[in-house]
This record gives structure tokens, C-alpha cells and sequence, in this order.
């Protein structure tokens, strides 16, 4: 998860003209697949599916002041597109959680008691 948040924040804060734009869309186009994807396989899914969201939210934000974005103006409307997509990859990864739970693929966790 941080690696996606950094990865599509610091080429738009480091790059001040904007140029930086296509490698940050990339990771985070990425990010908002994978990581919902990649929580559908862990042990928590909801933990995980709730860390991502914050982390998602955090970078959707913090990508919004950077010089980089500030720079071009307009064209940053094309983040919108991974706001478009998070919500469906956490669906599908819903999805996958209750497939594989149904098929005995996923262990149930075992709370410890102290």
C-alpha cells in the first residue's frame, strides 16, 4: 500500500512542471487494483480492505496539492478515472473473499484469548 501512495504522489511533487503525470496515473491506476485485489487472498480482508481505503483516500488528497497536479490544471481530471475504479476492485474483491471462503480455501481466524 505504500509503495502505491508514494509512487503516485512523488513523481508529482518532484517533477514541478507536471511532466511527471503519466508514471503517477500509472501507479495509481495500480494501486487501486491491486490493493483490493491483493486483500482478497490475506487472512483479514476487512482490516486490510479498511487500510487501503485510508490509504486511497490519504493520497487521493495529498496528490491534489502538489505542484505537479497545480501545474495541469485540467488534464488532472484524468485521477478521477482511479476514483471510478477503486470502488468496483473492492467489490470484486469482496467477491473473491466469499468464493474462496465458500470453497474452504480460507481458514476462518481463530481468536486468541489471552
Amino acid at each position: 500500500m505504500v509503495i502505491g501512495g508514494v509512487g503516485t504522489i512523488l513523481p508529482m511533487a518532484a517533477i514541478r512542471n507536471g511532466s511527471g503525470w503519466p508514471l503517477s496515473l500509472a501507479m495509481f491506476c495500480g494501486f487501486c487494483v491491486g490493493a483490493p485485489l491483493a486483500s482478497a487472498f490475506r487472512a483479514h480482508w476487512w482490516l486490510e480492505t479498511i487500510l487501503a481505503a485510508c490509504v486511497w483516500v490519504g493520497t487521493f488528497f495529498a496528490l491534489g496539492v502538489t505542484p505537479g497536479v497545480v501545474a495541469v490544471r485540467e488534464l488532472a481530471m484524468v485521477y478521477l478515472l482511479p476514483m471510478m475504479v477503486y470502488p468496483p476492485a473492492v467489490v470484486v474483491s469482496g467477491l473473491i473473499r466469499s468464493a474462496r471462503r465458500r470453497r474452504g480455501r480460507v481458514q476462518p481466524v481463530v481468536p486468541v484469548s489471552g
